[in-house]
């Protein structure tokens, strides 16, 4: 049963209108709904609705992650909007939970790619493509992002992680899949973090399991994810980033960063890349570094 004062945040799914398929994944389909609108969530939405039965006890953790966006403070709450597809009502289906509305994805983070056979799809731009070589993104029509832009997306991962944890939330399974991005020739660029329905509350359990890429895992293993596998991961993230050569994604060697990175960024990778969980720094650290060298 849900608690009285977060059924404002329930809505039954014969209240979402008309529905249009946009997108279909291994765990769910997603549906523009043009016709809602939330009074506290201003802009498109989307239906996320799960393929299977969801596992006993989704509804209550979920939520709670959906509940934590009205506690947030007016400048936490635009940044975990505007760089994160955050739940913001959980839908049931009768007594039944079945799914989540989000924001829908802003069209800056798409690219139409064509396939072998000519045909032209538009799918999300996720920064896989920050981690390939230059000539992979040319071949793909997209103009590959410079440094400075890299190491801005590098400070917004930092911000948008430094949030969560700091209101007590581990996103887990953070890779090269779960983070867009857009930049233009002019400098500008920006990301977004997506795939947010199985974020973990410190101290409960996700709403939905919370995995691991094989490439993207901590070496001290373990099946729950922490602050510390976030920011291992992080570390991962900046120097895939930044490395931009073939195998680069896959690279967990700091020294690929000698040259790119100065001393004090180095020794902040190194730490992030650690075997010992507590001696990775922080987000607020690494956002100290990046505004140190970056306008």
């Amino acid at each position: 049963m849900m608690v009285s004062s977060r059924d404002h945040l329930v809505l039954s799914r014969d209240r979402i209108g008309a529905m249009e398929p946009l997108d279909r994944g291994g765990q769910a389909l997603v549906y523009a709904v043009p016709d809602l609108e939330l009074p506290d969530c201003p802009g498109p939405l989307v239906y996320k609705e799960y393929h299977q039965s969801l596992p006993d006890g989704f509804a209550e953790p979920m939520l709670a992650i959906v509940a934590l966006r009205e506690r947030l403070t007016p400048k936490q709450r635009q940044i975990l909007d505007e760089r994160t597809m955050w739940p913001v009502r959980l839908i049931q289906d009768g007594s039944r939970a079945c799914g989540i509305l989000m924001r829908r994805i802003p069209d800056r983070f798409f690219h139409s790619f064509q396939r072998s056979n000519g045909e032209i799809v538009r799918r999300p731009r996720d920064v896989q493509h920050l981690m390939a070589p230059p000539e992979d993104n040319k071949d793909a029509g997209i103009v590959p992002a410079r440094l400075g832009q890299r190491g801005a997306l590098c400070r917004e991962l930092a911000v948008v992680l430094g949030l969560l944890h700091g209101i007590g939330v581990v996103y887990g399974d953070l890779n090269q899949r779960n983070v867009l991005y857009w930049s233009d020739p002019g400098g500008g660029c920006g990301l977004v973090v997506v795939d947010c329905d199985a974020v973990r509350a410190t101290g409960s359990v996700s709403p939905l399991p919370q995995l691991h890429g094989v490439d993207w895992a901590q070496p001290e293993g373990g099946s729950v994810q922490s602050k510390a596998s976030d920011r291992y991961k992080y570390g991962l993230y900046v120097l895939r980033t930044l490395v931009g050569r073939e195998m680069g994604s896959v690279s967990r060697d700091p020294t690929d960063l000698q040259g790119t990175l100065n001393q004090t960024g180095l020794h902040l990778l190194r730490r992030a890349l650690s075997d010992q969980p507590s001696e990775r720094p922080s987000m607020h650290e690494w956002y100290r570094y990046w505004n140190s060298v970056m306008p």
